[in-house]
């Protein structure tokens, strides 16, 4: 007989209630036709919570983590996505329009050895850093049609 938690059972009571009615959101269901349309993810109606206020890709992306940290005493979100299309370059482009779009300015801009790309956004006294990562074979991707990661890090 199998026996469960009732942290286990909680968990699953809440992974099935949120994901209850929730149709992904695709190009056909948004009117956005030949444009990539963010899809539903594993966090559903959390997903622009889970981003810098007001920022949401409009490209295709799946939340692969999310956490609160502390670094000597200053608090930081940090989120990682892995992007569906496009390539580094494409989907750099797609963040720095979405920051221009809510106020930031890219202050700086990096690239790495392997391929990525860093960008620094500012606003207000508040800095972003989005660093774009192509698909290795290293990575242990959870959709096999994502291009490689972004790494978001910010104080809220």
């Amino acid at each position: 007989m199998l026996k469960f938690s009732r942290y286990s059972v909680l968990v699953l009571a809440v992974a099935t209630i949120a994901g209850c009615g929730k149709a992904p959101v695709t190009a056909e269901n948004t009117g956005a036709a030949g444009k990539a349309a963010v899809e539903a993810t594993d966090v559903s109606a959390a997903v622009a919570s889970d981003f810098p206020k007001g920022f949401v890709p409009d490209f295709a992306y799946r939340v692969r983590s999310k956490a609160d940290d502390t670094v000597d005493g200053v608090a930081y979100k940090k989120l990682v996505i892995e992007f569906k299309g496009g390539d580094v370059a494409l989907t750099d482009k797609a963040i720095e329009a979405g920051m221009t779009k809510i106020g930031y300015r890219r202050y700086k801009t990096l690239s790495q050895e392997n391929g990525a790309i860093v960008g620094d956004y500012g606003k207000d006294g508040h800095r972003i850093t989005a660093t774009t990562t192509p698909r290795t074979d290293a990575m242990n991707l959870f959709d096999a049609d994502a291009k490689g990661t972004v790494y978001f890090v910010w104080r809220p």
